[in-house]
């Protein structure tokens, strides 16, 4: 009423987020992680929130990426492509320049590896994700919180999934300081129930798995 008419566009997304994966959605941390073991539902987590900042910022430029191209392509960018397909919401996808453009906001996503650093150099960018970042150079982390400063975006963010590795430097950065800036929400042991009603011995199978491993590293002296 009183001001000019808008295009406005509901889409209803099938997700019944976890309490971590809810957590992680509403952490407002310029960059924030997600961290949890196989099966936590990270990778999904990555993948809505990548959704997520593309409506909250129509029409600008996003990243999203993974260590290597091979684990972008079978694994992110797939879980991505699904969630997408199964919601039916349009898009345009590049394959050529490997990018993909949200019919609904304009908004574009560019789907990298970043194995080779250096060449995330360029494009003002208004959000990035990255999967698995354990498995990332910290030098590619700190070449796109460069490139995060797109001054026509709502929302900058910075945010990432990854199973833990012990003291590298995303525990350094994440971890082991928290600010205000940096923020990371775990993964409960046990919680994604909707892989429970799927495969209700999993995480039994997944705690048996490590401790027969841990036994062998122990009996041949690498521990």
């Amino acid at each position: 009423m009183g001001g000019p008419e808008r295009d406005v566009r509901i889409r209803e997304i099938i997700y019944d987020p976890l309490d971590s994966q809810k957590a992680f959605h509403d952490c407002t941390a310029r960059y924030k992680g997600y961290s949890g073991p196989i099966g936590s539902g990270k990778s999904l987590a990555l993948c809505q929130e990548t959704i997520r900042l593309t409506y909250l910022n129509p029409g600008r430029t996003g990243l999203l990426g993974a260590p290597t191209y091979p684990m972008l392509r079978d694994a992110t960018q797939a879980t991505l492509l699904e969630i997408l397909g199964a919601n039916r919401i349009p898009y345009d996808h590049n394959k050529a320049e490997n990018a993909l453009v949200m019919s609904d906001t304009g908004s574009r996503i560019l789907f990298r590896p970043v194995d080779d650093f250096e060449r995330l150099r360029g494009t003002n960018l208004a959000w990035f994700g990255l999967d698995e970042l354990t498995y990332t150079q910290e030098e590619a982390w700190l070449r796109l919180e460069g490139r995060l400063r797109d001054p026509k975006a709502r929302r900058l963010c910075g945010f990432a999934a990854w199973t833990p590795k012990g003291y590298d430097w995303v525990f350094r950065k994440f971890v082991a300081r928290p600010t205000d800036t940096y923020q990371t929400i775990y993964a409960k042991p046990s919680e994604n129930r909707h892989l429970l009603l799927r495969d209700p011995d999993f995480y039994t199978r997944l705690r048996e798995s490590y401790d027969e491993s841990s036994t062998r590293k122990r009996c041949s002296g690498r521990i």
